[in-house]
Order: C-alpha cells, then sequence, then structure tokens
C-alpha cells in the first residue's frame, strides 16, 4: 500500500468518496458528450467501437479524479505488491466456485443473465480478439484499482475493527455492482456481479495486494467472455 500523510476521519472519507464519486459521473457524463460531439455517428445500435469508447471514457472519469481522493484524504491505497501464488490461486477458485454456484442456481431457476446486451452479437464476434483483451486485460485492472485500490483502500486505511471493514467492503461490493446496470435486461447479472465482488474484497483485504483481485477479475472475465465469442459464432 502507498502511504500518504494528514489521513482524514472515517467518516469524512465516506463523504468525500461519495464526491469523488458524483465527480468522476458527471465528468463522464462530459467526456461522452464531448466524444459524441467530436466523432458524431449516425448508427442507431451500439456497436463494438462505442464499447471499446465507453472503457475509455469511464477510465478517464474515474482516473483523473483519483490523485485529489488521495491527497485530500491522505490515506493508503492498495498496490500491486507481490503475493505467493497461493493467493492468485485462492482468488480464482472462489471465483470458479461462484461462477459454478450461480451456472447451477441459474439453471434450475431457468433463467439466464444477460450482461453486454445492448451488443450485437455479431459485433462480437467480428472483433474477438480485441473483444477478449479489452475484456480480459484492460477492465479487470482498471476496475481493480478503482474499486479495491482506491475506494477500499481509502476506507480501510488505519481501520481495525473488523465491523468497519466489512461496511466498507460492502460498501465498495455495492458500488462496483450498481456499476454494471446496464438497464433493467441486466439485472439478473447483478446477484453474480456482487458475490464476485465480495470476493474480491476478501482476496484484496486479506493480501493487501490487488494481484489475487486482478487474477480472478481476467478468469471470470475470460470465461464469459470465451462463453459469448462462441455463442455468437454459432
Amino acid at each position: 500500500m502507498n502511504q500518504t500523510n494528514g489521513m482524514r476521519p472515517l467518516k469524512a472519507r465516506y463523504a468525500v468518496v461519495l464526491v469523488y464519486l458524483l465527480a468522476s459521473f458527471a465528468l463522464i457524463q462530459i467526456f461522452a458528450f464531448l466524444t459524441l460531439r467530436i466523432f458524431p455517428t449516425e448508427e442507431t445500435t451500439p456497436t463494438f467501437r462505442f464499447l471499446l469508447v465507453s472503457v475509455v471514457v469511464q477510465m478517464a472519469g474515474a482516473l483523473l479524479p483519483a490523485p485529489f481522493l488521495m491527497r485530500f484524504t491522505g490515506t493508503q491505497i492498495f498496490g500491486f505488491q507481490r503475493v505467493p501464488l497461493k493467493e492468485i490461486f485462492l482468488a480464482c477458485g472462489l471465483i470458479f466456485l461462484s461462477l459454478i454456484f450461480f451456472s447451477v442456481l441459474y439453471s434450475i431457476l431457468q433463467i439466464t443473465p444477460k450482461q453486454l446486451g445492448f451488443l450485437d452479437t455479431k459485433e462480437i464476434y467480428d472483433n474477438r480478439y480485441a473483444f477478449l483483451v479489452a475484456t480480459v486485460v484492460v477492465v479487470p485492472g482498471y476496475e481493480e484499482w478503482i474499486f479495491r485500490g482506491l475506494l477500499f483502500g481509502t476506507l480501510t486505511t488505519g481501520v481495525t475493527e473488523r465491523k468497519y471493514v466489512l461496511a466498507a467492503a460492502l460498501f465498495c461490493a455495492i458500488l462496483f455492482t450498481l456499476s454494471h446496470i446496464e438497464g433493467a435486461y441486466s439485472f439478473t447479472a447483478l446477484p453474480p456481479i456482487l458475490a464476485m465482488a465480495l470476493i474480491f474484497q476478501y482476496v484484496t483485504w486479506r493480501s493487501q495486494s490487488l494481484w489475487p483481485a486482478v487474477c480472478g477479475h481476467a478468469l471470470q472475465n475470460l470465461l464469459a467472455a470465451s462463453a459469448m465469442v462462441v455463442k455468437a459464432g454459432n
């Protein structure tokens, strides 16, 4: 973790995190508006290019205010410290078990979770290699740094009582889950995402590093993206 000075009280940190989230949301909306003004499109259906631009816009909106959050709160953030391989295996194993559990549960309930439902399956297949790189490499890296590294680190610096660590973990997991709402069709995908986020909170706190969460996230996205590509190619 990276240390800074002048740490703020816990209640103030939660308030500042909310301000950071509002600032990030505002920046994302501004960047999206400017992007559409600079690169107008007449397409009515979102394309794969739209997905890539959305990822870049979200990254910019989330990362730009991050230094101000770190400086103002004076907290630590979780970084990419080296960890034993067993921590990586634990994260991947828990994610795999979670996927099996929800696959069986949804099969029994006859529920088909949808994510990225706004994309045409042909778009996914035609851009399958870029799609895999974006979802398996880029997205896990920046999402884990924001939700587990920055936000979770900000809310747990100097915290020793378990109830406050659990509160921060649940808070960040819920934020992560809400950030994946794409529309009413995506609601069925939220329970597995929440479970995944809680796993990431646990392995980050346990290892004090982002690597287990990033690897577990990459595994989950690899399996989900590969299934989408296979389905799109049939």
